[in-house]
This record gives structure tokens, C-alpha cells and sequence, in this order.
């Protein structure tokens, strides 16, 4: 098992299925509150909640579906003993 670490603003989120489907979520939104600069969005993948910091021109809505793209440069991998 590993964890996955990022910050909320390297996370890439679009409407549409990006044409490369590696590193790429699919969620739905479960909360999203304005807070002037930006949005702060909380995302289901399967049952694990994720935090997006989303420009406020992104329009999102709860209960709409998203893709999350994991720029490789933006997250760290670390795995746990076990």
C-alpha cells in the first residue's frame, strides 16, 4: 500500500476525460465553497475524499463528475510498511 501526497493546487481537474487517461481520476464533488481567488472543492474517488483548489472560472457544481489529472512533478509516493 502506498500514499499518495499532493498539494491542492497541483492537482489538475477538468470536464472532459483527458485524451491521456494515465495519472487521470475520475470523482464527483461533494461540497465546493468560494472563497474569492479561489474554490475550495472536496472530491470523491471511489470512498477517498480528495481537496482541490480550483480557479473560480471552473464553475463547478456539487454533484458533477470530474477528472483529476496527477502531474508527476506535483505529488509525492510514499509507502508504508506493513
Amino acid at each position: 500500500m502506498i500514499i499518495i501526497s499532493a498539494r491542492p493546487e497541483d492537482l489538475v481537474a477538468t470536464y472532459k476525460q483527458p485524451s491521456q487517461r494515465e495519472n487521470v481520476l475520475e470523482g464527483k464533488v461533494v461540497t465546493n465553497v468560494f472563497c474569492g481567488d479561489f474554490i475550495d472543492c472536496r472530491v470523491m474517488v471511489d470512498r477517498t475524499p480528495l481537496r482541490l483548489k480550483l480557479h473560480p472560472s471552473m464553475g463547478i457544481s456539487e454533484g458533477d463528475p470530474i477528472y483529476i489529472q496527477l502531474v508527476p512533478s506535483g505529488y509525492t509516493v510514499i509507502p508504508l510498511k506493513g
